[in-house]
């Protein structure tokens, strides 16, 4: 599975990870990315109709709306937010108990997968392709 063309949505307060992983994990593999600082605005990101995204990397933990309500509303949502109720997720935090459990944890708040910080780039990289490469995406719409 090639990422090349996929569009990837990535979501922390961090903006030092945002850079490491839009940089060294999704661009470098021929991604466009879009970064966002917390919920909030990546909500604002995927309500926009003019973008599309076909993955999303999300922090468990941010301001205003962490990953777990950012999924949540992702999940259950309608408008503009429907097209991506089944969208892959891959949750990041330094906060999972284990790097074992951070895979079951993730599951819980409704991502395909997780995570635990720091994390072996090359392994997210590995997720994004295996998620992207299991799915079928929806179309395009506008």
């Amino acid at each position: 599975m090639t990422l090349v063309g996929k569009k990837v949505l990535i979501v922390d307060d961090d903006f030092a990870m945002c850079e490491l992983f839009r940089m060294c994990c999704f661009e470098i593999e021929g991604c466009e990315t879009t970064t966002a600082g917390n919920g909030q605005e990546a909500l604002r990101f995927l309500g926009d109709p003019r973008l599309q995204f076909d993955l999303l990397v999300v922090d468990k933990e941010m301001p205003q709306l962490d990953g777990p309500g950012l999924i949540k509303t992702i999940r259950n949502g309608g408008g503009q937010l429907a097209r991506y109720k089944t969208i892959p997720i891959i949750m990041v935090s330094g906060r999972f108990t284990s790097d074992g459990s951070a895979h079951y944890e993730a599951q819980q708040t409704m991502a395909d997968t997780g995570f635990r910080k720091p994390l072996e780039l090359k392994n997210l990289t590995g997720a994004a392709k295996t998620l992207l490469g299991n799915c079928i995406l929806a179309p395009k719409t506008g």
